[in-house]
């Protein structure tokens, strides 16, 4: 049995909803049990009405259509593994999938999933003989399949055990959907032709599959540049603020060219506005060299980034910053700080670090200050603050993605407004 229990995906929604549909597939399936005597043996009437009425709530075959049956059967369950299975994997695949777009839109997913599922399956059984199928297993390879295109390159941290003995791992999100849909494929393959469970859940997924593209082409849900597509493409595969490994080796060549220039003319050159993006240190030609950090400080604050511990890390950063002596400052660890905060979920403890970021550097200023409507947005609640920071973006100078982020973030920000309750005063950033 596979337990996904965490995931390092973006999550600016807390799963509500997924909590919900756990609450109410639990007490359903339970009280399902009860009514029957404990299980499934129902092709007697002994128990008089309370077995029909459980009867009806199955997708039956061979009886004509039934749309309840498209809602009820996915709460039902044979028996608690069948449940306890179903509902791990619903709370890691919720998590990643309620978390990006929020309960109200997962719900519509939830039940439209479900829905669309039973009636297709339903239809295509209607000549056969009686019998039937239940449990959210269609829906869950759905979600499954959903994370799969709007987070494959994040890892799902999972249990699994096996005879009883946990095997604690992490994987992909596009490793773990295509084990398992490959699973089902084979095991499938291997039955043959027929309405299997197998195929069921490959419907499911199959349907998540195309309401996760659908959704994604429409700018309904924000994956940041890291969905399938644009791995697939060899696009954005890193964080938001790390440069493109051969754009920062090109700009450190021509710095190191410039330097070596510079060192052999008479002249004495004055040190530039800001250092150069990703170098730590730089003494200008001739001149003495500045004060520089501390290296117990920097060490220490390398050592807090290096054990993924973003706030002690910024908590340095601040006492590194408020010395006026410590120049230039370590931009590389507050990005790598920022990195970290976004990566543990912490999103609300990131907002003073991008602020920071803002007061001190302008390397990726418009990369952070769109990511940080989008935090102040969806995290934070606070739309004034975020149509403040995005003000200060010079739009003309944008890219065309960028320009249709800002131009998204200020119309959704503008939206919230209307309903927004009291913010606090909205600060210079």
């Amino acid at each position: 049995m596979l337990i996904p229990y965490g995931t390092d995906a973006p999550i600016y929604h807390l799963p509500f909803a997924t909590v919900g549909m756990i609450v109410l597939n639990a007490v359903v399936s339970f009280a399902a049990w009860a009514a029957t005597g404990g299980g499934w043996c129902i092709a007697t009437d002994e128990l008089g009405q309370t077995v029909w009425i459980i009867e009806e709530m199955i997708l039956q075959y061979g009886h004509g259509l039934r749309p309840w049956q498209w809602i009820t059967s996915n709460f039902l369950h044979g028996d608690i593994l069948h449940l306890l299975g179903n509902m791990f994997c619903l709370w890691g695949f919720g998590l990643v999938t309620e978390g990006k777009v929020g309960w109200w839109r997962f719900l519509t997913i939830y039940f439209g999933i479900g829905v669309a599922q039973c009636a297709f399956e339903q239809t295509l059984m209607l000549g056969a003989s009686p019998g039937g199928s239940l449990g959210a297993s269609s829906i869950i390879y759905g979600l499954l399949a959903m994370s799969m295109v709007w987070a494959p390159q994040n890892d799902m941290n999972c249990v699994f055990l096996f005879f009883f003995r946990p095997i604690v791992f992490d994987a992909s999100l596009y490793a773990i959907a295509t084990v398992a849909l490959l699973i089902q494929i084979g095991t499938g393959w291997l039955v043959g032709l027929a309405i299997t469970s197998q195929a069921l859940h490959l419907m499911g997924a199959a349907a998540g599959f195309s309401v996760g593209i659908f959704m994604l082409k429409k700018d309904m849900v924000d994956c940041e540049g890291w969905d399938l597509f644009s791995v697939w493409s060899g696009g954005k595969t890193t964080d938001l603020f790390e440069e493109d490994d051969a754009a920062a080796a090109l700009l450190r060549e021509s710095h190191d060219k410039l330097m070596t220039g510079a060192s052999n003319s008479p002249s004495v050159q004055s040190a530039p506005d800001e250092p150069f993006p990703g170098s730590e240190r730089w003494t200008a030609p001739d001149l003495q060299p500045t004060i520089e950090l501390d290296s117990a400080e920097l060490t220490a604050l390398r050592s807090a980034v290096a054990v993924a511990d973003p706030a002690r890390a910024f908590t340095l950063f601040e006492q590194l910053a408020d010395d006026p002596l410590n120049w230039p400052l370590p931009e590389k660890e507050l990005v790598q700080t920022i990195t970290l905060f976004h990566k543990q979920g912490l999103w609300n403890e990131s907002i003073p670090a991008m602020a920071t970021y803002l007061a001190n550097f302008s390397e990726r200023d418009t990369k952070v200050r769109l990511k940080l409507a989008h935090v102040l947005m969806d995290a934070a609640r606070r739309p004034r603050q975020a149509l403040a920071v995005l003000e200060k973006l010079n739009a003309p100078l944008l890219s065309e993605k960028e320009s249709g982020m800002l131009q998204k973030l200020i119309d959704r920000a503008q939206e919230a407004m209307a309903d927004a309750a009291s913010e606090p005063p909205t600060e210079d950033w």
